[in-house]
Formats: structure tokens, C-alpha cells, sequence
């Protein structure tokens, strides 16, 4: 199996690396998995004094199939967390009428927005051709780390006889702090 990687960010193109011919392509949509809108979602900042990010807090990236063939997602992974441990992933339904994922505590959350079942990785989900879905992430701290940060999503998944590695444009800081 071929192996691809591609690195989103706010304004920048998508680099794929074909490991097995030791080549490196510069293409805005390199992998068959769109994710979100034309940004990918932004950069969270939180912050409150002495506290620590208690409840168990969701993230989550509007992921579709632009290709005719399935898609299986195979896993997802934090890239490099301090203070911060992936607790489950899962997939939940779009909706049509939300401008995308909100994240934060549940409770939080956009109310209307459909609340997936959650499980410990590796995640396994196939997409069917054009489906579009909310991949979600529930994270919680430690409370020990100052701040506790998560720079972005490392997400697996193989279409064909190929295995792709995307690496998601956002991060998470939670900065304990009176100052802010």
C-alpha cells in the first residue's frame, strides 16, 4: 500500500509525500478528503484565572468524500499535546443548518448540532461518495500543564490501494491565567 501525506493550514497549499517514490507534490487539494469550508477551523485560545479545563471539551473538523471511491478514516491523533490526552473520537451528522462544528463543552455547543457516539481509537468510519460528516474529537487536561495546548489533528484514512495522513490546520491553547 502507497502512502500519502498532506498538511493543511489557514493559507497555505496542501504538501503530499509519495513515500514510496521518495517524491514530494504541491497541490491544493492533493488528498481525496475535503475538509470543512475554504478555512480550515481557526486557532482557540481560553482562558480563566487558576482554573483548568475541567469537563471533557470536543473539537471537531466538517470532513467530506470528493471522490467516487469509499474512504475509511483509520485513526486520529493529537500532534504534540502537552498537558492534553485524546479521550474518544466518533462521527456525527452535518447540519445543513449550522456553518460548520462548534466546538467546547457540550453544553456549550450548538444546540441543534447532533451529538455522536463517542469511542476510544482507533477511530473507523467509511465514507460513502460526496457524504460529508463532523469528525469530533473529546479531549480533557490534566490540570497541571500551564497552558495546556494541542498544536493540530493527525487524521489516517485509505481510499484504493493508498493510505493518506492529514495533518488539520487548527490548535487548541488553554491558558490558565487572570491576565487575559
Amino acid at each position: 500500500m502507497r502512502t500519502k501525506t498532506r498538511r493543511t493550514a489557514a493559507a497555505a497549499l496542501a504538501v503530499v509525500t509519495g513515500t514510496m517514490t521518495g517524491c514530494t507534490l504541491v497541490n491544493p487539494q492533493a488528498g481525496p478528503l475535503g475538509f470543512g469550508h475554504d478555512d480550515p477551523w481557526g486557532t482557540d485560545n481560553y482562558c480563566a484565572p487558576d482554573a483548568y479545563l475541567e469537563e471533557p471539551y470536543f473539537l471537531g473538523e466538517r470532513v467530506r468524500n470528493l471522490t467516487d471511491a469509499p474512504i475509511t478514516l483509520t485513526g486520529i491523533e493529537l500532534v504534540n499535546p502537552t498537558g492534553i490526552e485524546l479521550v474518544a473520537a466518533g462521527v456525527a451528522p452535518v447540519n445543513p443548518d449550522a456553518d460548520g462544528f462548534m466546538g467546547g463543552n457540550r453544553e456549550l455547543a450548538d444546540p441543534a448540532m447532533p451529538w455522536p457516539q463517542m469511542s476510544a481509537e482507533p477511530l473507523q468510519y467509511t465514507l460513502s461518495h460526496g457524504e460529508q460528516i463532523n469528525l469530533i474529537v473529546q479531549i480533557k487536561t490534566n490540570g497541571r500543564a500551564r497552558p495546556a495546548t494541542v498544536d493540530r489533528l493527525k487524521i489516517r484514512y485509505e481510499s484504493g490501494n493508498w493510505e493518506y495522513t492529514e495533518y488539520s490546520g487548527a490548535s487548541l491553547k488553554w491558558v490558565p491565567t487572570a491576565s487575559c
